[in-house]
């Protein structure tokens, strides 16, 4: 991808077997955003397109072309939604007359509701309005003479910031923090991490999002008052305490996932806006249904971060009502409503099939479709979309039904753990990264293994899922090196053995294992 990025003037690219010749080259930044947009010409009629490549954890690669205005979406279309607005300038540029460095232009991104693949843009520079319509292209189309591959180097391990765990103790800046608690929010394909700090007399949240594969944006903030908050007529800009601060991004956002000393509602929505002053300081303005808030903060880098240790913690202070998870409110009647769900609604060990009733109980889990396999028996499995990334999908199946899990295994190689399949006495859960970035799930209600001539439905990596899948279906394992078997054996073995317990204590059977 990022080989890619670096693609100039009068290079040949190769999209969806077209052929271009690349015209001129800008690149434009947004907060800690960069991307780049290509100037086409389709060697075969001369027609213009542009290609843009954000190199973020999305990895989005769009071609577009011009579009007629009358067809585009309005802003309030049922059939479309807001991807993103925001305003963004030119940093660099290449073989493009018409900008200039520092231009700045204001974009809205819209997705059609029925189809995702296809992505509307307008953009609006100074008095002039462009219209685009465009596709998303998977990276394996992209070809290239022009590319080179360096050499590879030994890499530097780099902390996994948005993975932090509760009690993790901090220096940031040289002073000392601990994370009590913490909420992961999702956009579409966007996710980020905000770590509720104890910092002594006055309460901070680290907001964690991974751009790239080696990079991240990280803040740290506190609540203002909303109050003080001024607005201009047109909410492109905002004043606090005297400080004036421009318009970023605004967005929606809800909650995908929490813990520790916070109070949110698993899929709680929100909307959010973004604004930055001159001097770097950062106002973010989060809007839910019962309050509005308002944080101010400064941008922190990997640098100013060390990590001190962990420290066990075992309650939670009550000492903060400022806000949207942060106080203690409702943690007691939260564990209680979620007991109660448990007992309710959590499949029965007698379940024909556990995991597919867990997915379809849990909110956090979207039906997508079926698909029925190419072997003789024309087996059909049922797919769906899981907010949680592959690791916590893996253990939130594992703990659906861990006494007849039979194996987990995974990969592990030098694209990431994001391939994983747990077979259990029932069922087959073949777990995957999609084609947009989303985990996706497979049931295979037989629980024998997956179709013999396995094609995985809108799969990221199509032939590297292929291989593996059927490998480990297969319980053959030619190359250990991409193969894990044992990564979640500990994880197993205590979800099992707290099952047990669970059962133990509602007066069930003791028995242990399968």
């Amino acid at each position: 991808m990022e080989r890619i990025y670096q693609l100039k003037r009068n290079d040949s690219l190769e999209i969806n077997s077209r052929s271009f010749l690349i015209k001129g080259v800008m690149e434009l930044k947004q907060g800690a955003y960069q991307w780049k947009e290509f100037l086409l010409t389709d060697t075969s009629n001369g027609e213009e397109f542009w290609f843009n490549i954000e190199l973020s954890s999305r990895e989005e690669l769009i071609l577009y072309k011009v579009a007629d205005p009358a067809l585009f979406p309005k802003p309030h279309d049922e059939g479309s939604s807001i991807l993103e607005e925001g305003d963004a300038t030119v940093i660099n540029k290449s073989g493009i007359s018409d900008v200039t460095m520092g231009n700045e232009v204001h974009f809205i991104d819209y997705e059609s509701v029925h189809d995702n693949q296809h992505i509307f843009s307008s953009e609006t520079w100074g008095r002039y309005s462009e219209f685009y319509v465009g596709e998303r292209v998977l990276f394996e189309n992209i070809k290239s003479e022009s590319l080179f591959v360096p050499p590879s180097l030994p890499v530097e391990k780099k902390h996994e910031w948005e993975k932090l765990p509760v009690g993790q103790k901090l220096k940031i800046k040289g002073k000392n923090y601990t994370i009590v608690g913490y909420v992961k929010h999702k956009h579409k394909n966007a996710s980020w991490t905000e770590y509720k700090l104890d910092g002594g007399r006055k309460e901070y949240w680290l907001s964690v999002e991974k751009i790239s594969k080696e990079n991240y944006e990280i803040s740290l903030s506190y609540s203002v008052p909303y109050r003080g908050v001024k607005f201009s007529d047109s909410e492109k800009k905002v004043e606090y305490n005297n400080i004036i601060f421009g318009f970023v991004e605004k967005g929606q956002a809800r909650v995908a996932d929490c813990k520790g000393d916070v109070d949110f509602d698993y899929n709680e929505s929100f909307s959010y806006k973004e604004y930055r002053s001159t001097s770097g300081e950062q106002l973010s303005v989060e809007i839910w249904e019962d309050e509005t808030e308002a944080s101010l903060g400064e941008e922190v880098y990997e640098t100013d971060i060390e990590l001190l240790g962990i420290e066990h913690i075992s309650n939670w202070s009550e000492s903060s009502n400022s806000g949207k998870g942060k106080g203690f409110k409702g943690y007691i009647w939260t564990a209680i409503v979620a007991v109660v769900a448990f007992v309710m609604f959590w499949p029965s060990c007698d379940s024909k099939h556990p995991i597919k009733d867990g997915l379809k109980s849990n909110a956090m889990f979207a039906y997508e479709t079926s698909v029925t396999s190419n072997n003789k028996s024309n087996t059909k499995s049922d797919i769906y979309r899981s907010d949680y990334d592959p690791d916590a999908t893996c253990k939130i199946i594992i703990d659906m039904d861990p006494e007849n899990v039979k194996s987990v295994v995974t990969s592990n190689d030098s694209i990431g753990e994001d391939l994983i399949m747990v077979q259990t006495d029932k069922e087959t859960a073949l777990i995957y990264m999609g084609e947009d970035g989303n985990t996706m799930v497979q049931i295979d209600k037989k629980g024998e293994e997956p179709q013999e001539e396995y094609s995985p439905y809108r799969a990221y990596h199509r032939h590297r899922m292929y291989w593996f899948f059927r490998s480990a279906a297969r319980n053959n394992y030619p190359d250990h090196t991409t193969i894990n078997t044992t990564k979640y054996d500990n994880y197993v073995s205590s979800t099992r053995q707290s099952s047990i317990y669970s059962r133990s204590s509602q007066g069930g059977g003791t028995s242990f294992g399968k």
